[in-house]
């Protein structure tokens, strides 16, 4: 793999990422994509410690509640909830899109998610204190 071929697709990568997270803030267009999935880790949080004080029976219902929660969580972390989760998922598409798939370039995509990840969320805090 050509270098400038890397870095053009950890480029695109980082910039995809960047502005997924930028329009699905707070009053963005897209916001209402992460609306529903916002609070899920304080929701979790809080059934745990519900679920210390509560009865035998209605451990199994909560339990159930929770491992559904749980799941919700972390679908949703990589694909639209967390800056530096995105790289793993959207850098992996996108390395695919432009460079194809093989055996050879798996060091490549991993590299590419790696980096992204750095990348982004050193841009993302720096953003978050403009």
């Amino acid at each position: 793999m050509i270098l400038s071929q890397f870095i053009f697709t950890l480029f695109c990568t980082v910039g995809f990422c960047l502005g997924l997270r930028i329009v699905t803030s707070e009053n963005q267009i897209l916001s209402f994509l992460r609306k529903p999935f916002e609070n899920l880790a304080q929701l979790i949080k809080d059934k745990e410690e519900l679920l210390k004080w509560t009865s035998e029976t209605c451990h199994l219902k909560m339990y159930d509640e929770i491992e559904v929660l749980k799941i919700k969580y972390y679908l949703t972390k990589p694909l639209i909830m967390c800056i530096t989760c995105l790289a793993s998922v959207w850098g992996l598409t996108w390395f695919i899109l432009l460079n194809g798939a093989s055996i050879d370039l798996i060091k490549f995509m991993v590299l590419n998610s790696f980096i992204a990840a750095f990348i982004q969320t050193f841009i993302w805090n720096l953003y978050e204190r403009l």
